[in-house]
């Protein structure tokens, strides 16, 4: 009996450690793929709740939002997300949104459940993929209800293309009527005895809302197959006091439910240009031109180098309007409505391009203790940004930028950014390498020029008056020594001028002798030469 009761504990040990091995290599199986990918996550869903056990209690009717964004190396991953591992309801009740950086390689997406309930419950995983490799990350939505009224029909976003609702906002251009069906909504309510419904009351900005004459109308209707109360509200001749949030609450003797929220906004409608993109040359990247349309819109007509395409836009619209560019394709993209005058707004399109120093200031001597500026301009796209050292160390000097410009295209040409940096060097005692400093997120260049500080020469032997007495027809031999920068250069003169072997026998100057002396924290240069006259 001990020994069947040993080998039992022994193979339930055996059984737990196989369960074990098998979770860590499954953990080092999926750390490992993600690290060989390059992926990581950014931001993953959150556990909300009181309880860190990657699982939330949601009150029945709240709005939900999930966050999940990935990073890779080469290229921006792609992210999908799954319900009880199937793909989520459609709007209107759930919705996502995906955005795309190029430039930073990240993708960011957000799930949101306008209405969370027992439907939109369960099991939600982000899933973020690269060449082959995936990373994900989950989170289990439980309902905390205490009832049976449910809503039937949600308030319905009308404004964005092919029926993709996407920010419970409806644009309605002045004058318009609602949509139908805009301002619908209906519950229901199976405990409630035959021939009862659920009351229901509308809000708009949190204020109960009331029928006005013929123009602003509240209609319920009963759906006695199912205890369903189906109410709408329409508006004529919309104006700008129309304008805001509406919400519909149903109510029983126990239970209050609201419905999603939709934000009714004014017209007309425009477009904002995002900032101008920028994408890579080498391999050709593809070219997206964005833009924010605000307003009742469907389609958007492209032009660019002097030919057009049709192309719809959703929501934020990153629309794609070349796949493989040719140097032809950069340019001014402009973007307008379709059936919209005067509505339009362009953005430009151009490569990246590394930073190239253009000019900088010369190699220059400048007098100790006065002021000077060094000039140096930068081209790229993105514009350059400039930063100065000397001999490798931040200068004690201060820049301006004296002058800007964004990078620019035509059709098939290419004007990068530029960028003028003046470094203004006061009380200048400092010789040595200035360098100008030009990065973008593409690189980095640099360019050197040497200041010298000047000195004036100064003679430092013999002192100044110092007279010579010598006996008539004894050679002289007379020594001087200066200092300076640049290298002084020692010449000799008399009452009649300058003195010269050549001219006269009797004189000889000799070569010049350089070295340098510290004069305070400055080092100059030191020259010496002597002057011999055999016979005076």
């Amino acid at each position: 009996s001990e020994r069947t009761s040993l080998a039992k504990m022994v193979k339930t040990v055996n059984a737990l450690v196989c369960h074990l091995v098998a979770a860590i290599f499954l953990l080092v199986v999926r750390r490992t793929a993600g690290a060989q990918a390059q992926l990581r996550f950014e931001t993953v869903p959150q556990d909300f709740d009181d309880v860190a056990d990657n699982s939330s209690e949601v009150i029945n009717g709240s709005v939900v939002l999930l966050f999940c964004s990935a990073v890779g190396e080469t290229a921006p991953p792609s992210i999908s997300w799954t319900r009880n591992g199937s793909d989520p309801e459609s709007p209107p009740l759930i919705h996502i949104t995906t955005r795309v950086t190029y430039l930073t390689n990240l993708t960011s997406s957000v799930l949101t459940i306008r209405r969370f309930s027992p439907a939109t419950a369960g099991f939600y995983e982000c899933q973020a993929s690269l060449q082959g490799t995936t990373i994900l990350s989950s989170i289990n939505l439980m309902v905390i209800t205490n009832g049976t009224l449910s809503v039937t029909r949600e308030l319905t976003d009308y404004d964005t293309f092919d029926g993709d609702k996407t920010d419970w906002r409806t644009y309605v251009t002045l004058g318009n009527d609602t949509k139908e069906d805009l301002l619908s909504c209906a519950a229901n309510y199976t405990d409630l005895a035959p021939n009862t419904y659920p009351n229901v009351t509308w809000y708009k900005d949190g204020q109960q809302l009331i029928s006005s004459g013929t123009r602003v109308i509240i209609t319920d209707q009963f759906n006695s197959s199912f205890t369903e109360t189906i109410s709408s509200v329409s508006i004529s001749n919309f104006t700008q006091s129309d304008a805001g949030i509406y919400q519909c609450v149903f109510f029983t003797s126990t239970e209050v439910l609201t419905s999603a929220p939709l934000r009714l906004d004014t017209g007309p409608v425009s477009l904002v240009a995002v900032s101008p993109p920028l994408v890579y040359s080498s391999p050709p990247a593809p070219i997206v031109a964005e833009v924010y349309a605000q307003g009742e819109y469907s389609s958007i007509l492209w032009s660019a180098c002097n030919s057009t395409s049709s192309q719809y836009i959703i929501n934020f619209g990153q629309t794609l309007v070349r796949t493989n560019p040719s140097p032809s394709d950069y340019g001014p993209y402009t973007a307008s409505l379709v059936n919209s005058s005067n509505n339009s707004v362009t953005v430009v399109v151009t490569q990246y391009e590394l930073p190239n120093i253009t000019y900088i200031s010369p190699t220059s001597y400048v007098l100790q203790g006065s002021n000077t500026n060094i000039t140096c301009e930068a081209i790229g796209s993105p514009p350059p940004v400039i930063s100065w050292t000397l001999n490798g160390q931040p200068t004690p000097y201060q820049s301006i930028i004296s002058s800007s410009a964004l990078p620019s295209a035509t059709c098939g040409t290419i004007d990068p950014g530029e960028t003028v940096s003046v470094l203004l060097i006061t009380s200048f005692t400092s010789s040595g390498n200035y360098t100008c400093n030009a990065t973008n997120v593409n690189g980095s260049s640099w360019q050197s020029v040497y200041l010298e500080v000047q000195v004036p020469p100064n003679i430092t032997s013999p002192a100044a008056g110092f007279t010579y007495i010598v006996n008539s027809s004894d050679p002289v031999i007379f020594q001087c020594t200066a200092s300076g920068i640049p290298l002084p250069f020692i010449t000799f003169y008399n009452s009649s001028g300058l003195l010269n072997s050549t001219v006269d026998p009797r004189i000889i100057i000799s070569d010049p002798i350089t070295g340098s002396v510290a004069i305070g924290q400055q080092t100059v240069s030191t020259t010496s030469r002597s002057l011999t006259i055999n016979s005076t």
